[in-house]
């Protein structure tokens, strides 16, 4: 079975996207459920993954150069994992 267009990149498991963001787990399975954080790919109806390069994109979408920036704010604030 060939590789599927532009998805030759190996997916991650959400434990593995956990460490490179230096989250735990079950924050980026809150994040899930709350439809907020990196985008992920259903890949079976238990199951799901992400892409490095998604990754790296939400990563570099959350950088800023100040905590005051009001788009520093808006972000944590959408992100935020407290009940």
């Amino acid at each position: 079975m060939s590789p599927l267009p532009n998805q030759t990149a190996r997916l991650l498991s959400t434990a593995e996207a956990a460490e490179m963001l230096l989250l735990s787990s079950q924050t980026l399975r809150r994040w899930r459920c709350r439809g907020v954080g990196p985008p992920f790919v259903k890949v079976a109806a238990n199951r799901v993954a992400y892409r490095p390069e998604a990754l790296r994109e939400f990563v570099a979408s959350r950088e800023f150069e100040s905590t005051t920036d009001e788009s520093a704010a808006t972000a944590l604030r959408r992100v935020s994992i407290t009940p």
